[in-house]
C-alpha cells in the first residue's frame, strides 16, 4: 500500500475504452467504435465537469450487449487492493439510469451501498451515471484516502479508476476500454497508451483500474535506467516542483532499486505526482504509482521525504504486485477478505525501501538509523502486542485501522531484526534480501501463494531457525529484540559503536551491501 507515503503485455483488438469528453452542459453520446465486440468487452464513455456550483463529478456512459451479462448486478468496488480498509466508492454516484439500444429506460434499483439490479438485463444496452469525485465530498462513512480517491478541477484530474468506473458483476475477465475527451493543452499520464482511435484498452477491469490516470497542466521528464522506462509526470499548483526538480531524486531511487532487486520486475514504470494542497502520501500499482503531496519547497528534508515514499512505492512491484498470496491475486471488489501477510506487503517493503536506499549510497547510515529510531518509537506507542499476522488478518475491519501502522511499523522492524538474523545464520551470505529474491522466482505473475503456507515456503527456502524467529515475533506477539539484534552488527542504543570487535565488523559489512 501506500500508507502515508501494484509486464503488461501488447493489446490488441479488443478493449476496455475509457472516454474523457471536454467538458460541457450536454452529453453526448458518440458512436461505439467498429473495435469494440460487445459480445466480450464493455465500453465506457467518460465525460470530466469541474463545476463551480455543483459537485465535481465524472459523467459515465457505460456500453455492454445485456443478453451476454451474467448477473443483473451492476457493481462499484467496496475496496481495492493496497489499501487495505473499505472504501465503498458507490456512495459516490449522484444519479444512475439504464437504457436499451432505443434509449428507452429501464428500471434500475439500488440493492446496497455498491450495488443497483437492472430490472431487465436482457433489453440493457448502457448505462448513464454520475460519480462525484472523493476528495471534497465527505460523506457518511468515512474519506477515502486521496491518493486512492478521485479529483477534478480546473487546472488537474485524478482518475483512480476504480474510483469512477462501476462494472457489470461477474464480467471482470471481459475485454475493456476508455477515451478521454478533456480540455484542450492538457496532457494524459498514464501506463496505458492510447491506441490511434484514442482509446485506452486493457484485457480484463482488474488492469483497467490498475492504471491510474492523472491529467492536467503536467510537466514531465522520460528516463531509461537499465533498460527500464520510466515516465515522471507533475502537477505543481505553484511550479515549485515541476518534473525536472525532481528528477534527480527519482532517479537515484530507481537506481538503488535496481541495484537491490538486480532487475526490474517491470518494463515502465510511471511516477505520478500531484503537488497541491494535502499531504496524504502515496499508492502503488502494478506499473505506476500515485502521490499526493504538499506544494512546499524542494528542502533537502521533503527531498528526503519524496525519495522514502517513491522507494516505498516502487518497492511494491515485488511485493505484493508480484509476490502475493491468492487473497490479493484473485481480488474480490465486493468484499475482500483479508491476507495474513499485511507484515511482507508493507513492512517488509517499508524495511527494504529504507534498506536499498542505505546500501546505493543515497541514505547516510546516521539517516537510517534515524529511520529505525522513528519505526521504534511509533511501534511502542501503536499496538505493539497484537501479533502482526492478527492484525493483517482484520485489516478491513474496523479493528484493523488501529492496528495499521502498528503492522507498518513494526513490520519493518521484524523484517531488519530477520535480515540480520539471517545473516548470522548464513555468514553473512543470505539475508533478507536474498530470500525476497528466492520468493521473486518461485512466484511468478499469476502464480499466488497459499496464504496458510508462505511461513512454511520462508523457512523451507532458508534456515530451520527461521521457524522459530516466526513463532515469536511474526505469528506471535513476543516484543521485538531490537537493541539485542542490532549489536550483532555493532549498532547499540541506535548509534554505531565506535570499537567494534571483529565479528560485529563482519556482520556491519555483509548488513550494508547487496550480497
Amino acid at each position: 500500500m501506500f500508507l502515508i507515503k501494484h509486464i503488461r503485455s501488447s493489446l490488441v483488438a479488443f478493449s476496455f475504452v475509457l472516454v474523457l469528453y471536454s467538458c460541457s452542459d450536454d452529453f453526448e453520446i458518440e458512436p461505439i467504435p467498429g473495435s469494440i465486440d460487445l459480445t466480450s468487452s464493455i465500453y465506457y464513455q467518460v465525460s470530466i465537469e469541474d463545476s463551480r456550483d455543483a459537485i465535481d463529478q465524472f459523467e459515465v456512459k457505460v456500453y455492454f450487449e445485456g443478453s451476454e451479462l451474467s448477473s443483473d448486478i451492476f457493481q462499484f468496488p467496496a475496496a481495492v487492493p493496497g489499501t487495505y480498509r473499505m472504501a465503498n466508492y458507490g456512495r459516490y454516484v449522484t444519479s444512475i439510469e439504464v437504457f436499451d439500444k432505443k434509449s428507452k429506460k429501464i428500471g434500475v434499483e439500488q440493492i446496497s451501498a455498491n450495488q443497483w439490479r437492472i430490472a431487465d438485463k436482457e433489453r440493457a444496452y448502457y448505462i448513464q451515471y454520475r460519480i462525484a469525485e472523493t476528495w471534497e465530498n465527505d460523506l457518511e462513512g468515512g474519506r477515502i484516502y486521496p491518493m486512492g480517491g478521485t479529483s477534478i478541477n480546473s487546472e488537474y484530474a485524478l482518475l483512480n479508476l476504480f474510483g469512477v468506473l462501476g462494472y457489470p458483476l461477474g464480467m471482470e475477465d471481459w475485454n475493456y476500454s476508455v477515451k478521454l475527451d478533456y480540455p484542450s493543452g492538457w496532457k494524459v499520464a498514464s501506463d496505458l497508451a492510447p491506441n490511434d482511435s484514442g482509446l485506452y484498452m486493457a484485457p480484463n477491469y482488474h488492469e483497467m483500474v490498475d492504471s491510474p490516470m492523472l491529467l492536467g497542466n503536467l510537466s514531465s521528464v522520460s528516463m531509461t535506467v537499465d533498460n527500464l522506462k520510466v515516465g515522471l509526470y507533475c502537477y505543481s499548483n505553484s511550479g515549485l516542483n515541476e518534473a525536472s526538480k525532481i528528477q534527480s531524486d527519482i532517479l537515484a531511487v530507481v537506481e538503488d532499486a535496481l541495484e537491490f532487486l538486480e532487475e526490474s520486475p517491470v518494463l515502465s514504470y510511471d511516477f505520478l505526482f500531484v503537488f497541491d494542497f494535502l499531504h496524504a502520501g502515496a499508492l502503488e500499482h502494478s506499473n505506476s504509482s500515485v502521490y499526493v503531496m504538499m506544494d512546499n519547497e524542494l528542502t533537502d528534508g521533503y527531498r528526503k521525504s519524496i525519495r522514502g515514499i517513491a522507494a516505498h512505492e516502487f518497492f511494491h512491484t515485488v511485493t505484493p504486485l508480484r509476490v502475493r498470496s491468492e487473497m490479493i491475486d484473485e481480488f474480490d471488489y465486493s468484499g475482500p477478505t483479508a491476507s495474513k501477510h499485511l507484515w511482507l506487503y508493507e513492512g517488509v517493503t517499508e524495511w527494504a525501501s529504507d534498506m536499498l536506499l542505505y546500501r546505493g549510497g543515497t541514505l547516510t547510515i546516521d539517516e537510517l538509523l534515524d529511520e529505525i529510531r522513528l519505526k521504534y518509537t511509533n511501534y511502542k506507542y501503536g499496538n505493539p502486542d497484537v501479533s502482526l499476522t492478527e492484525a493483517s488478518a482484520v485489516s478491513f475491519t474496523k479493528e484493523g485501522l488501529s492496528y495499521f501502522a502498528s503492522v507498518y511499523y513494526k513490520g519493518s522492524l521484524a523484517a531488519l531484526l530477520m535480515d540480520i538474523q539471517l545473516l548470522e545464520w548464513s555468514d553473512g551470505t543470505f539475508g533478507l534480501r536474498e530470500l525476497i529474491q528466492e520468493l521473486n522466482a518461485r512466484y511468478a505473475p499469476g502464480t499466488p501463494f497459499s496464504d496458510d503456507g508462505l511461513i512454511e515456503v520462508l523457512v523451507d527456502l532458508s534456515y530451520p531457525e527461521l521457524q522459530g524467529f516466526m513463532d515469536s515475533y511474526i505469528t506471535g506477539n513476543q516484543d521485538l529484540p531490537v537493541f539485542e539484534v542490532l549489536q550483532k552488527v555493532g549498532i547499540e542504543s541506535l548509534n554505531v559503536v565506535s570499537n567494534p570487535d571483529s565479528a560485529q565488523t563482519a556482520m556491519f559489512n555483509a548488513w550494508s551491501q547487496n550480497l
